[in-house]
């Protein structure tokens, strides 16, 4: 987690409104634990989601966008 944070801080440096997006086949609480302690220390945004959370979330955006469109 540190070279996600170290590269979204430089990002950040660049773009002001910056976040991050951690996707892995399951997140762990240490990696939870991590992300909660950067916002909180850096203000640093890094969401997280396992690989079927995000496909989820990517198939209510996908819904949401239809029905915004119609």
């Amino acid at each position: 987690m540190p070279p996600v944070s170290r590269h979204l801080s430089d990002k950040k440096s660049e773009y002001n409104n910056t976040i991050s997006f951690f996707i892995a086949p399951q997140i762990h609480q240490d990696t939870l634990k991590w992300c909660e302690f950067i916002k909180f220390k850096d203000d640093l945004d890094i969401l997280t989601f396992s690989f079927n959370e995000f496909l989820e979330k990517l198939e209510t955006c996908k819904s949401q966008m239809y029905i915004d469109c119609n």
